[in-house]
């Protein structure tokens, strides 16, 4: 499933190589990911200064 498909989902659950995840854990696990990938510091929503409005 690419990225573009996941945001577009409603779906509360999916399947992965570890079984059934709540979208919730699998954007976890996508933090996850990302940190271990780009190394800490290099969070997006701090660098883009994401906020809810």
């Amino acid at each position: 499933m690419s990225y573009k498909k996941f945001r577009e989902s409603d779906a509360p659950y999916y399947d992965t190589i570890e079984g059934k995840m709540s979208r919730t854990d699998v954007i976890k696990k996508l933090e996850s990911f990302l940190t271990e990938k780009l190394g800490e510091g290099q969070d997006f929503f701090d660098q883009y200064k994401v906020r809810e409005v």
